[in-house]
């Protein structure tokens, strides 16, 4: 052919490149799916949201320890509870240091992972399993365990309830059975765990010559349907 020079081998095999007149396609594997992202601009978005976390660690650490400890507080609020009124609830009530007891009183908060409310004692650790259990999560299984076919759940400690209802509204085929052998725990768990059809018995438990009350939870199914 006159005119045009020899091309080498490895430019022939060169993505991109030229051979004679025509420019070769690159050949990057498989297709990628139509209105698919490229995986290169994932990873790019997966680094720069890495870089905003690190950087707002950075100037979190810089902050004064009391203003940390609040926007940490306001964070995990803002994830857990519904609505402006539990939001400054949920402030007030994980700032009281000294837990004296509620006096019989108590405080309605809306839960955003349940989208219902439930019933907490100031100046007591029920804010403390709010935080534990929504935020923490340490009553769930593993992620890598399928619990699809989950057909029985066991809470031994159910406390105020709150773990038992994050099963139940997780696992709504499911039924969950709890255990909890405080009786104002108890009490209060029944409250709270009224929305998900989980009636409670009371029980005595005998140790030796001792005795203790003991209330076990049952689910009878998923939840009502609410409007």
């Amino acid at each position: 052919m006159r005119g045009h020079a020899p091309v080498r081998a490895s430019r022939e095999l060169e993505p991109g490149g030229w051979v004679g007149r025509t420019r070769l396609k690159p050949v990057h594997g498989r297709r990628r799916r139509r209105g698919a992202a490229p995986h290169h601009r994932v990873n790019e978005g997966r680094q720069r949201a890495g870089v905003r976390r690190d950087s707002a660690g950075r100037l979190l650490a810089t902050l004064p320890g009391p203003i940390q400890e609040l926007l940490r507080l306001a964070f995990v609020a803002a994830r857990v509870t519904q609505g402006p009124r539990s939001f400054l609830a949920y402030l007030r009530l994980s700032r009281i240091r000294h837990h004296e007891g509620s006096g019989g009183r108590v405080v309605r908060l809306r839960l955003r992972p349940l989208g219902g409310q439930v019933l907490v004692r100031p100046s007591t650790s029920d804010i403390d399993t709010v935080w534990g259990t929504f935020a923490g999560g340490y009553h769930r299984g593993p992620p890598e365990v399928d619990s699809s076919g989950v057909r029985l759940l066991w809470d031994l400690g159910a406390n105020i309830g709150l773990t038992m209802a994050d099963l139940a509204h997780r696992h709504p085929a499911a039924r969950v059975v709890g255990v909890e052998l405080d009786p104002e725990n108890a009490a209060l768990a029944r409250a709270n765990l009224g929305p998900w059809q989980i009636a409670a018995r009371w029980w005595r438990l005998r140790s030796g010559p001792a005795t203790a009350p003991c209330a076990t939870f049952g689910s009878r199914g998923p939840p009502p349907a609410t409007t």
